[in-house]
């Protein structure tokens, strides 16, 4: 991803990957370096309340998507097929008109 400096919102799978926190920590470095502002969604603040299953990702969703209207683009990364939310942050993002970025299409790691 090159061009002028943005603010890219990261989406990728999350729920049951063990590895996704350290991906997406991977992820917002990378776009840092390459000059861009990264809106990581694994650092969302835990909500309050104790929810269940559906609640919680309801609450996690909403806070993620509130991110992503904020933002520039967003960058998929690999594996965002799988991945309910994912799919509907690329969805809100395609229906919005913000580019989207796939981590397959860069010459990167992720």
């Amino acid at each position: 991803m090159r061009g002028s400096p943005q603010t890219i919102y990261i989406s990728g799978p999350i729920t049951g990957v063990v590895e996704a926190r350290h991906r997406f920590k991977e992820t917002e470095m990378w776009l840092s370096y390459q000059g861009h502002t990264p809106l990581n969604p694994m650092e969302i603040e835990d909500p309050v309340e104790t929810l269940e299953n559906e609640e919680l990702w309801a609450y996690y969703m909403k806070e993620a998507l509130t991110l992503l209207f904020t933002a520039d683009g967003i960058y998929m990364l690999e594996g965002w097929e799988d991945s309910r939310g994912a799919k509907l942050e690329f969805l809100v993002a395609t229906e919005l008109n913000i580019p989207v970025h796939f981590a397959h299409e860069d010459h990167k790691y992720v």
